[in-house]
């Protein structure tokens, strides 16, 4: 997957579900509580790639968990 633009890095919840998440307030203050720390999303020639950084290993789990069930 190649990247067809540039990284962008998402330093809080709120910029992170700036782009049309549904129920932004509440996923901001679910995020905040597992300690958000930052986000990198890149286009790529398949779709979108990203990663996000968390306050612990448990809170990753989480959202792993979370983004399988959508």
């Amino acid at each position: 997957m190649q990247p067809t633009g540039p990284a962008a890095a998402d330093r809080t919840p709120a910029q992170w579900t700036s782009d049309g998440v549904p129920d932004a307030a509440a996923e901001n203050k679910r995020l905040a509580k597992e300690g958000f720390r930052k986000a990198i999303s890149v286009q790529t020639s398949h779709g979108v790639s990203w990663a996000m950084q968390l306050g612990s290993a448990s809170a990753a789990a989480r959202e792993e968990a979370a983004e399988l069930k959508e």
